[in-house]
């Protein structure tokens, strides 16, 4: 099984030191927080752990690496803000890029087709299961 210190040897042995550096603050935040607390981080919250702007482009490369690493510690969703009812629903990247190749957005619980969303879905990001193994079984 894959532990927090096998997750930083991976990233730190197999891309660029600046990228890695970022993502191994990102991860060094998570190992140290509850589960309950990683359920909705998003860009901001990511970019306050790195020490980075959110606009800094090893940040945002970084971040692509945690969501696409060979064992992404973090994935990736959206919040769809339902302004009726005043609040967010998720939706998974899948459903919320197939949108964007659509031009519209299927509301998940009215069934509505709504045209103008881009501004109303946030990206936001979890651990994954894997991440939250490592941090499980390792206590890093």
């Amino acid at each position: 099984m894959m532990t927090i210190n096998d997750l930083k040897a991976s990233i730190a042995d197999n891309m660029d030191e600046r990228v890695a550096q970022v993502c191994l603050a990102i991860i060094d935040r998570m190992a140290n927080m509850e589960p309950a607390q990683m359920e909705r981080l998003t860009y901001r919250l990511l970019a306050h752990m790195a020490h980075r702007s959110v606009e800094d482009k090893i940040f945002q490369s970084a971040v692509t690496t945690l969501t696409s690493a060979e064992h992404h510690p973090l994935v990736m969703y959206f919040l769809f803000y339902d302004e009726a009812e005043n609040r967010e629903v998720s939706v998974s990247s899948s459903d919320a890029m197939q949108s964007v190749r659509d031009g519209y957005f299927i509301h998940p619980r009215t069934g509505e087709e709504i045209y103008e969303f881009t501004k109303l879905l946030i990206p936001a990001f979890k651990p994954s299961t894997e991440f939250l193994r490592c941090i499980t079984t390792d206590g890093d």
